[in-house]
């Protein structure tokens, strides 16, 4: 696991991933910058909630256009309702199914923030050593970043 200063959104990792709720919303911390980011993906994401096609511990693939080389967003149903209702259990297994599809298609690391610890309201301790089990069983790097201080 490494740790980098930085905005996720920007990252250079092919698949960037993030928790997300099952009710259609990216109102505020990492989920609004996503949404800004890259808003075909947050319609489609909410389209799915909207249609009921997300439920708690899956994940909404959304491929990032206009890029020379795939790259991803995972959306992670870390939560069903917005607010503080993450559940480490559907993080690990939304995060299990990204690093799964990963590991198949050899793709070496991913840009995560300090998933489900923000809004979510995991504990970061839980989630750590949740990742570092999962980076070991799949063998792909989990890359976390942060905003800068200040």
């Amino acid at each position: 696991m490494r740790f980098k200063v930085g905005n996720l959104v920007e990252a250079e990792e092919r698949v960037i991933g993030h928790g997300v709720n099952c009710r259609g919303y990216m109102g505020a911390g990492v989920a609004a910058a996503v949404r800004e980011a890259f808003p075909p993906g947050y319609a489609e994401y909410r389209e799915w909630c909207l249609e009921g096609l997300l439920a708690p511990g899956e994940v909404h693939w959304y491929r990032i256009p206009g890029l020379k080389w795939d790259k991803w967003l995972a959306n992670v149903a870390s939560q069903d309702l917005p607010g503080p209702n993450a559940r480490l259990e559907w993080l690990v297994s939304g995060v299990t199914e990204v690093m799964q599809v990963m590991s198949a298609a050899r793709i070496p690391a991913i840009a995560l923030p300090r998933i489900g610890c923000g809004i979510g309201g995991l504990k970061w301790e839980d989630v750590e050593a949740a990742l570092k089990e999962l980076e070991v069983e799949y063998g792909v790097e989990v890359v976390i970043y942060d905003l800068p201080r200040g």
